[in-house]
């Protein structure tokens, strides 16, 4: 991947997003925002485009996305048809990938990791069966 980077995240931007899901966010994913604002890459041939946390927030509080997914606190896109959320319904958190259009049944488990998600972009495996 060819990233793209801008700026780091505020503290209290992350702290913003832990409030909406109200817990702690997972490590890789508050690494991640800690790194950077924004992030742009391709991954094989699948687009990743973490949303900066003040977007992400912002689409999370959309009441047609609460109601479509509740529980999945998406926080980037394929750039096209897809958002890649944090499934909060489980216990740990695990990450997905969502239609832009569907609702709660449409998600597909990525994995437990965003090390997961972001091989299976990589692998062009983002419909198979998830890892344990």
């Amino acid at each position: 991947a060819s990233p793209d980077f801008v700026r780091q995240t505020e503290p209290v931007d992350i702290a913003e997003a832990e409030a909406l899901v109200g817990h702690a966010l997972p490590d890789d994913l508050r690494d991640l925002l800690s790194t950077c604002a924004e992030f742009r890459a391709f991954f094989g041939e699948s687009y990743f485009w973490l949303n900066p946390v003040r977007e992400f927030i912002e689409i999370n509080t959309n009441a047609d996305i609460r109601e479509c997914y509740p529980g999945q606190l998406i926080f980037a896109s394929s750039g096209g048809g897809e958002y890649y959320a944090l499934n909060t319904t489980v216990t740990p958190p695990r990450y997905a990938m969502v239609p832009t259009i569907g609702g709660p049944d449409d998600a597909l488990d990525q994995g437990p990791s965003l090390n997961h998600l972001l091989e299976r972009l990589e692998q062009g495996r983002l419909f198979d069966e998830p890892p344990e």
